[in-house]
């Protein structure tokens, strides 16, 4: 059975010989799109190995960078209000409900901005 990565490597190569032919030139432009995709799906694809922890959670696309930064913001704000709510009330200068009610309305935004934001335009 070949794997994953042979099969991978095969596409690779079949490609890069495909650039280099004059075939690839004669290629209306949509097909010539369609080559090109590929090749960059794959050339993704092997980067992402070479990934830091980061990278293999949120990927390497920086039009997304915003709701990286909007999701690592909102485990923050759960993280801290966790702590919040665990702490005694004589170190605390407002109650567990005070404190939600301020930072509630930060977390709601941000969800809807995570999930509204592959919403399709009209």
């Amino acid at each position: 059975m070949v794997s994953k990565k042979q099969n991978s490597d095969a596409n690779l190569e079949n490609l890069r010989q495909l650039l280099k032919s004059t075939e690839f030139a004669s290629l209306d432009d949509k097909n010539k799109e369609v080559v090109l995709d590929t090749l960059e799906i794959l050339v993704i694809g092997e980067a992402k190995k070479n990934f830091s922890l980061m990278g293999k959670l949120f990927g390497n696309y920086s039009k997304n960078i915003t709701l990286y930064i909007t999701f690592i913001t909102l485990v923050l704000l759960i993280v801290v209000g966790l702590v919040h709510i665990l702490l005694p009330p004589e170190y605390t200068q407002t109650t567990n409900l005070e404190f939600w009610q301020i930072i509630d309305p930060i977390i709601t935004a941000a969800l809807g901005y995570i999930f509204g934001a592959h919403s399709p335009k009209d």
